[in-house]
């Protein structure tokens, strides 16, 4: 036998191979194929549902550093505002009193008077409000209106001026 015959016969051998492969395996493969190719048609999916998933992200990412930068620019202008209200209250420091009256027995008809003129209030209203014992000045006055205050309660030695100190207004 030469070389061209055994060649033709090992041709042969391997057309009658295939031939058989496709008749046994042939079904085998082709659900194979189509097996695979519902998973990946599945994993392209979930592919293109991780992008949209991460894109949403991203977008709501940046609606965060949108909304954080908006913060922040607030809270620099809060603080410029906090630092204007505190160099406000400095110098009220300096020029504010709190007024509290000390009423005794004797002195009684004169603070009704006073505060009946400085309310200008009828007598049972101002008689009402000094027996009530709250504050009649619950704010802080300013200098000039602490020498008017002074003024009217003159003779009646009863009020009380205290320097207002930051921590006081604060609180």
């Amino acid at each position: 036998m030469d070389i061209n015959e055994l060649m033709t016969i090992l041709t042969a051998l391997l057309a009658a191979a295939a031939t058989r492969y496709d008749d046994v395996f042939g079904d085998a493969v082709t659900l194979i194929k189509n097996r695979m190719s519902s998973k990946i048609e599945g994993m392209i999916q979930d592919q293109k549902d991780l992008e949209d998933r991460i894109n949403d992200l991203n977008d709501h990412n940046s609606i965060l550093v949108r909304d954080q930068d908006a913060l922040l620019r607030k809270n620099y202008h809060l603080s410029k505002e906090l630092t204007v209200l505190r160099n406000r209250l400095q110098t009220l420091d300096q020029n504010t009193y709190m007024v509290s009256l000390r009423i005794e027995s004797s002195q009684k008809i004169r603070v009704i008077k006073a505060v009946r003129n400085v309310f200008n209030l009828s007598l049972k209203e101002a008689h009402d409000l000094v027996e009530s014992g709250q504050p009649l000045f619950p704010t802080p006055v300013t200098a000039e209106q602490a020498n008017v205050l002074l003024e009217c309660f003159s003779g009646t030695d009863c009020l009380e001026l205290t320097p207002v100190t930051t921590t006081q207004i604060e609180n």
